[in-house]
């Protein structure tokens, strides 16, 4: 469910609320448009009309009246009385009903959409919506096109990587083993900031407040600080090899490091984004994503 526009949701209120009483550090996509049609009303009450007399009935015609469904617009005839003596007749009103033929076509994720949401112009490899294999990239909040890891790995969003399925964290993934019961927390193996809520099989991410990181031991966020810190690994500059081929790329293309497997580079006009295999992955030339080291060919360049 989706607040409106100008709101966010209080978990202390459990309510949409003003923006500026909540602390929300997460950027969220848009939600979803829902469209509602309604068909107008055909349906016409007919009068009563029919007098009994004694010896005779008198009949007059009711208005007849045609709706176009086409245009809302309803048209009324009436015909001139009938005043002929007729014996009183029973007639059965024989009404016909066809039904109206509608087809729904189901829409797949507005792409475009969720790379406009973004906070930042730089490089950003978002998950699929609904698929662990596969990831769109986007660039000045720009669309660029849509990419899907080896078989057998998923995509890891925080890394921006391929990646083994036990490591990657596709959502869709993560609970799909926790029994039906009480809710679980699960840190994430990616992440110091990020940890995911296992309710059966659905999985809610939360992230916590800048400057704190979860604490897997007592299941909270905590400050960070010398006694509790969160590692992170530098990845390698360019070489200047790298640097070179780079600044005459006018698309949006991946260059592996001369002297490392496991490292690649995003590279477009000059400007590159470093990227990290994870452990037994090596960067596949052939496929342009991390791939199983087994079926990677990889020498080390002089």
């Amino acid at each position: 469910m989706c607040c409106p526009d100008g709101m966010l949701f209080n978990p202390d209120t459990l309510k949409c609320d003003d923006e500026s009483n909540v602390d929300c550090q997460i950027e969220p996509p848009p939600c979803p448009q829902t469209t509602t049609t309604t068909m107008p009303d055909t349906t016409t009450a007919l009068a009563d009309t029919t007098t009994n007399d004694a010896d005779t009935t008198m009949v007059t015609n009711p208005a007849e009246t045609t709706t176009d469904l086409s245009t809302g617009e309803t048209s009324t005839t009436t015909d001139e009385t009938d005043t002929t003596t007729q014996p009183i007749t029973t007639t059965e009103e024989i009404t016909s009903t066809a039904a109206i033929d509608t087809t729904t076509v189901q829409q797949g994720p507005d792409l475009v959409a969720l790379c406009a949401a973004l906070s930042t112009d730089s490089l950003v490899e978002l998950a699929y919506p609904g698929e662990c294999s596969s990831y769109i990239v986007c660039l000045d909040r720009q669309y660029i096109a849509t990419e899907v890891c080896p078989a057998g790995l998923h995509h890891n969003p925080i890394l921006s990587v391929c990646d083994s399925p036990d490591q990657a964290e596709c959502l869709d993934y993560i609970c799909q083993n926790n029994p039906e019961g009480s809710p679980i927390n699960i840190a994430s193996i990616n992440s110091c900031q990020r940890y995911y809520i296992c309710i059966g099989n659905m999985t809610v991410e939360r992230f916590c407040a800048p400057g704190t990181i979860y604490d897997a031991e007592n299941g909270w966020c905590i400050v960070e600080d010398m006694d509790n810190p969160c590692v992170r690994e530098r990845l390698p500059a360019p070489p200047q090899g790298v640097i070179l081929q780079c600044t005459g790329e006018s698309e949006l293309i991946k260059i592996r490091h001369p002297t490392m497997c496991d490292v690649y580079y995003r590279c477009l006009n000059g400007r590159l984004w470093a990227r990290q295999c994870p452990a037994g992955l090596y960067f596949d030339t052939d496929r342009a994503q991390c791939n199983l080291a087994e079926v990677v060919s990889c020498e080390v360049q002089q």
